[in-house]
């Protein structure tokens, strides 16, 4: 969790932001994508000050989440397919064209 919140704090506003992780197999099948985001979200929703001072945020009121347009997951060994999840709750979403790309894979 503390590498998502170093890389939102450095993900610009205004634009279709897009984490990329590269992980082995057994860390992609122990992740729980939709779980882990939707904790970090409620933390930041209710301005938890251990957690945004833990995390480096410097503004409750921005909502860094909100700049994350997407996160893929991948196993560069091909074992298994690539994990991509959309924020429903992004400012700027991912293009459909790019959206469709990464649902159909690269493999």
């Amino acid at each position: 969790m503390d590498v998502l919140c170093n890389k939102l704090r450095q993900m610009r506003a205004g634009m279709a932001n897009l984490l990329f992780v590269v992980c082995k197999a057994d860390v992609l099948a122990a992740q729980d994508l939709p779980i882990h985001l939707a904790w970090m979200r409620e933390r930041a929703e209710r301005s938890d000050p251990l957690f945004y001072e833990r995390q480096g945020f410097l503004n409750p009121s921005d909502k860094y989440y909100e700049r994350l347009s997407g996160l893929v997951l991948h196993d560069p060994s091909g074992s298994r397919p690539p994990v991509l999840w959309i924020n429903p709750q992004a400012r700027v979403r991912l293009t459909e064209q790019l959206r469709k790309v990464l649902e159909r894979g690269w493999g």
